[in-house]
């Protein structure tokens, strides 16, 4: 595929690839489209969302504030526990609230496609 990719950056072409590998295909591609029952359901540049959003795990002393629960996508939550999709905008905003666990991940493609498919809208 590397081959491939390098031959078509060359002749300044496009090409379409579909998989269901998400982890794989984000490594050689730079857009994406997500189709759900043959229409598009998000159109995604990945540096540009990572750019836009970041990915944390976090905790907090009480329930997940109503502020912090706007505007956020849950990724995932366990107990106190969250993986949260947040708007670069919001980052500082958690911090204020002194969580006792906060650590930045990577934003992965299928972070985006987990969002996309609940049909919130992601496109950037």
């Amino acid at each position: 595929i590397r081959l491939m990719i390098e031959n078509v950056v060359n002749q300044k072409t496009a090409i379409f690839i579909t998989s269901h590998q998400l982890n794989e295909i984000e490594q050689v591609a730079e857009n994406f489209i997500f189709l759900e029952d043959g229409n598009i359901s998000a159109n995604v540049n990945l540096e540009e969302w990572k750019y836009q959003y970041k990915k944390i795990k976090v905790t907090f002393k009480d329930p997940l504030p109503k502020e912090v629960k706007n505007d956020t996508y849950i990724l995932n939550h366990s107990g106190k526990v969250y993986t949260l999709l947040v708007h670069t905008d919001k980052v500082n905003q958690i911090s204020s609230y002194n969580p006792p666990l906060y650590t930045e991940l990577p934003v992965s493609l299928e972070d985006i496609f987990q969002v996309t498919s609940r049909g919130e809208n992601v496109d950037t």
